[in-house]
């Protein structure tokens, strides 16, 4: 009588191959952006006559195939829900049009710019209040042609929210001295045991909140 037996390690092994090979696969044919870091802050400089401007900034790293003519847009919807508003972020760095392609291993940088210097300008920002009831994304155009969108707020934020804040505490657990700076300062490491994920929409209300706070503070000084 014949008798079948399963090696363990032969199973595994046959599963990381599987794994990987769809995972290769899954790169080698369809678009695939993470979100490396996202960036709020605010600037003063000559050029903009001592006004605050304000900025967004969120790094997009492709991890699928190439992708050409690539334009980063936030897409919400109208507070009532009734249509949608776009707006196409800038790209940071310098954009060499004889060779428009974002590769992958490629991460392009795009940001949104609050301009204080032309009136009305940053009404486009009151539109947007409540990124996660809006359905705010941000949509990433190939050749004008939809190609990946990345959704702001909602449910899967907000539980990296709570992953990150237990990251930070467990962290916090292991944090030590790292010798002293040349002021005589003590130097602090915090180790990354645990990972953080990256989040979109804490972000965004910050810029949102600063634009429309100067906005009314340049209004008041009329």
């Amino acid at each position: 009588m014949m008798q079948y037996g399963v090696d363990p390690i032969a199973f595994a092994v046959a599963l990381v191959a599987i794994w990987f090979t769809w995972k290769e696969t899954r790169r080698n044919n369809r678009p695939i952006l993470k979100v490396l870091k996202c960036d709020g802050s605010s600037t003063m400089s000559v050029e903009s006559q001592g006004k605050l401007i304000h900025n967004l900034e969120v790094w997009i790293q492709n991890r699928g195939i190439s992708l050409y003519g690539v334009r980063v847009v936030l897409n919400f919807r109208e507070k009532d829900g009734m249509g949608q508003i776009n707006c196409d972020l800038q790209r940071s760095s310098v954009y060499d049009k004889d060779c428009p392609e974002f590769a992958r291993g490629m991460v392009g940088a795009f940001c949104l710019k609050s301009n204080p210097l032309i009136p009305g300008d940053n009404l486009f920002f009151r539109m947007l209040d409540n990124p996660t009831k809006q359905h705010a994304c941000l949509n990433v155009y190939a050749q004008n042609y939809l190609a990946y969108s990345i959704r702001i707020g909602g449910f899967l934020e907000r539980a990296k929210l709570k992953w990150n804040r237990i990251a930070n505490w467990f962290n916090g657990l292991f944090t030590h001295k790292h010798g002293t700076s040349q002021d005589g300062y003590p130097m602090i490491h915090i180790p990354t045991i645990l990972p953080r994920f990256v989040i979109i929409e804490p972000q965004i209300i910050y810029f949102l909140r600063e634009v429309l706070r100067t906005s009314e503070k340049a209004k008041a000084e009329l």
